[in-house]
């Protein structure tokens, strides 16, 4: 009897000072939430700008009184090929106290289209954008893959970009003359894309 006694008065102690130590950890996490809060709430100064700069997955915050995209990155020290691309635009003034800027840096593609190969410095990911950055036009039918260069020597260093181009067909449906575009190999298959039924 005294050796059950003597345990739960063990396990009653115990459950009290791991009630206290949670109290304790609570009331720090709340005083220290508080005073984050209170420092993200202080206000900022008149005329001076808080900026949020996204540079190649890495995240600056700096606090400006420049009052433009452009002069805030040259205040920062963070310097831009003609190629690279900036959200918002460089002469964007600033109209409230906190701005996102985006940054994406050029980099090289081989655009593959046909028997034409072009070399080329984009900002862009996407397989469409970068054509269109290109110059290039094509059509919702034309196929673009982006793959990795394999043969340095021949497509270089970066990314490579091959466009499928769709066959261009003329269609009279009803009298009416137009151009088409297709991947389709029979004209069965063109008039099924195109949701033409044959009676």
């Amino acid at each position: 009897r005294h050796m059950k006694i003597s345990s739960e008065y063990y396990h009653r102690r115990i459950s009290a000072r791991v009630a206290c130590l949670f109290v304790v950890l609570a009331a720090a996490f709340v005083g220290l939430t508080h005073s984050t809060m209170a420092a993200s709430e202080k206000p900022v100064e008149r005329g001076q700008y808080i900026v949020t700069i996204y540079d190649q997955g890495e995240k600056r915050v700096v606090l400006t009184r420049a009052h433009t995209v452009k002069d805030t990155l040259q205040q920062a020290g963070i310097s831009l090929s003609n190629s690279d691309k900036v959200e918002p635009a460089l002469d964007t003034q600033y109209v409230t106290q906190q701005y996102t800027v985006n940054i994406y840096r050029a980099h090289p593609v081989t655009i593959i289209d046909g028997m034409k190969r072009e070399q080329v410095l984009t900002p862009y990911s996407a397989p469409r954008d970068i054509a269109k950055h290109a110059g290039l036009e094509t059509q919702d039918e034309d196929e673009l893959m982006m793959t990795q260069s394999e043969d340095m020597l021949v497509d270089g260093v970066g990314s490579k970009l091959v466009i499928d181009r769709a066959t261009p067909l003329t269609l009279v449906l009803y009298g009416k003359r137009t151009t088409v575009y297709t991947q389709r190999e029979t004209v069965a298959e063109l008039l099924n894309d195109k949701k033409i039924t044959l009676e």
